[in-house]
């Protein structure tokens, strides 16, 4: 191997190296690829509790006498689980779900944040880390069945090729078109999970006796499991063990298909049926909280005028 020239100074490798002896500052990503940011601990720290963990209606507190016992009354209600379940488990759901709870019985999750440096103030972005975590095993396992219901959700959009693919098909817009995006505000932690549970128990049950539902799919066992799962993210911040009272249970693999699946009932209820006429192929693509679409505004109407784009904004 030749030897090959750094694309940093000499300086900036020794700052480098100095920095990870530092206790005072850390080191954190930002939003948008924008690169590392440096900024006092003691400010992470204040942060975090003042824009995330200090609100006592989404996150609780636990001491670690508290946190363990959790833990272990969940280690207890997978086996129970899987006992009460093993039927319309395979062998080896059974086996991945045993196996990663046996390897690490006791690791919590790690909450983390993000800087939205291109936000003016910046602002904070929270993370929860579950990788390793046998909790995020199980909900991997959820992720992987609801996933399979995706053909049912007509504006689930799997990665910006699809978008793509749709505006290549694009070929006769109107004068009176107009492109617009949006997206939501603090998606996970606003979804109301008692709500949530009860909204997607109740699309299951409308979808599947329909043909195209898939064989097999362990439909009670997904039921209870996601109760479970959303309402049992339990992670740790430094010293801090801490329960996430409501909203989407950050972090976990199924988070993402579960909120989708959640705004998805109130698309294919609401907005579809009501303003797909307004809508560009009648089409609504969404990923998670980014929606993207075009509005076709009647002759004579403007964003302005329009009482069909106001109720569409509203709903």
């Amino acid at each position: 191997n030749r030897p090959t020239t750094p694309n940093i100074s000499q300086a900036k490798l020794q700052l480098a190296a100095q920095q990870k002896e530092n206790d005072h500052t850390i080191v954190v990503p930002a939003d948008k690829n924008l690169g590392p940011c440096i900024l006092d601990r003691e400010r992470y720290i204040t942060r975090a509790m003042e824009e995330h963990l200090g609100d006592e209606d989404t996150y609780a507190i636990l001491t670690d006498k508290a946190a363990d016992s959790m833990m272990d009354l969940l280690r207890r209600a997978l086996e129970l689980w899987i006992s009460k379940y093993h039927d319309d488990l395979t062998m080896g759901d059974r086996k991945y779900l045993r196996t990663a709870r046996n390897i690490a019985p006791n690791k919590l999750a790690k909450f983390r944040m993000s800087m939205k440096v291109h936000k003016s103030p910046w602002k904070t972005r929270p993370i929860v880390c579950c990788v390793g975590t046998w909790m995020n095993n199980w909900s991997k396992w959820l992720d992987y069945y609801l996933r399979k219901l995706t053909p049912f959700i007509p504006t689930y959009t799997r990665d910006t090729g699809t978008v793509i693919d749709f505006i290549r098909t694009i070929k006769d817009l109107p004068p009176n078109a107009k492109l617009f995006t949006a997206d939501a505000d603090s998606m996970y932690t606003n979804i109301d999970t008692t709500h949530a549970i009860q909204v997607i128990g109740d699309w299951l049950e409308s979808i599947k006796d329909d043909p195209a539902f898939p064989k097999k799919w362990p439909f009670e066992a997904i039921k209870e499991a996601m109760g479970i799962i959303m309402r049992f993210n339990i992670f740790e911040f430094g010293n801090l063990k801490i329960h996430q009272l409501r909203g989407t249970a950050m972090g976990t693999s199924s988070a993402c298909i579960w909120a989708t699946i959640y705004f998805a009932v109130h698309e294919n209820n609401c907005l579809l049926p009501k303003y797909g006429k307004h809508l560009y192929g009648r089409k609504l693509l969404r990923f998670i909280d980014d929606i993207w679409a075009i509005w076709i505004f009647e002759q004579g109407e403007s964003q302005a005028t329009s009482q069909p784009w106001h109720d569409f904004k509203r709903d």
